[in-house]
């Protein structure tokens, strides 16, 4: 009975390495090969005392209609949703469809639900984790880049599957910002 306990145990762990490894993989794929869109976004700190630091991210999640099937338009029903690029090279969700499209970049979403031609969904990036001493000092950049809506998270797209590269405040990855500040107010302290 001993010998079932160890192979079952063996088993579950070997499962458990597996799919931690294939989401790794499947993240540095789309970080090496993947194609760099930048999102318009707005973000706070939510202070979680079970995550840690991070930054709650809140990214446009309305795409235009699609043929989805009727059975599909309550609950969860994952779809993919298209990628275009406007002129001043921000990225935006375009198109929700069953199907991945035949040219150009998608993302798998889940269907959050049906309002005519309009559908939402559930972006699939809503947090930026960051060192918990930069937390405090990037959230206070981020109020203040609010105002003229210069925050954008890049991120790398490859065959549906994307992963966050940077948080960028006019054009400046957020933790560089966040440590000049820390920088600038230990040096005034003193």
């Amino acid at each position: 009975m001993k010998r079932w306990k160890w192979i079952a145990y063996l088993f579950a762990s070997l499962l458990i390495l597996a799919v931690v490894s294939i989401k790794i993989v499947r993240a540095e794929v789309a970080y090496r090969f993947g194609r760099s869109y930048r999102f318009p976004i707005q973000a706070y700190d939510p202070r979680d005392p079970f995550r840690g630091r991070y930054l709650a991210l809140e990214m446009e999640h309305v795409a235009r209609g699609s043929a989805i099937p009727l059975e599909h338009t309550y609950g969860p029903f994952s779809c993919c949703v298209s990628i275009t690029v406007d002129e001043k090279g921000r990225a935006r969700f375009d198109h929700l469809s069953p199907e991945p499209p035949e040219s150009g970049d998608w993302l798998n979403v889940d269907l959050q639900r049906f309002r005519g031609t309009r559908n939402s969904f559930r972006p699939p990036f809503e947090r930026f984790y960051l060192n918990e001493k930069l937390a405090p000092a990037a959230e206070q950049i981020l109020m203040d880049s609010f105002t003229r809506g210069d925050a954008e998270l890049v991120v790398r797209v490859y065959r549906g599957f994307g992963c966050v590269e940077d948080l960028l405040i006019d054009g400046v990855p957020i933790r560089e910002l966040a440590k000049q500040r820390l920088t600038s107010t230990a040096s005034t302290r003193e």
